[in-house]
């Protein structure tokens, strides 16, 4: 009896390349913008001394403060995918927002402690 060898053929194994950390860093940006949209009607729930579910109508974001929650929401989401964007093209550009960033909240504290 006689065995017959054959080489091996090649194969072009493929890595799973998974999703890149840019949109693993929007995925969590978009859970946490969604998280902070659905605050607006989860806020007035809450539990009594007795565990028992109810809801506080005083609690629900109406008119003015309504606008002003929807508008942080929405500036605070175009800052964070500006800036995930900005890291990964331009990485020069998104150090120096991150520095005027910091000078402002620097001079926001002062300011606020002046007033106050």
């Amino acid at each position: 009896m006689q065995v017959d060898y054959k080489p091996a053929s090649e194969q072009m194994l493929k890595a799973d390349k998974g999703i890149s950390f840019q949109k693993l860093l929007n995925m969590a940006g978009s859970f946490m913008l969604l998280g902070l949209l659905a605050s607006i009607f989860t806020v007035p729930f809450s539990l009594n001394e007795e565990l028992k579910l109810y809801y506080d109508n005083r609690l629900v974001l109406k008119g003015e403060k309504l606008e002003e929650f929807l508008s942080f929401v929405f500036a605070a989401g175009f800052a964070y995918f500006m800036l995930v964007r900005l890291y990964f093209t331009q990485r020069r550009l998104f150090y120096i927002f991150l520095w005027l960033i910091l000078i402002d909240s620097i001079i926001m504290v002062f300011l606020l402690y002046v007033s106050h």
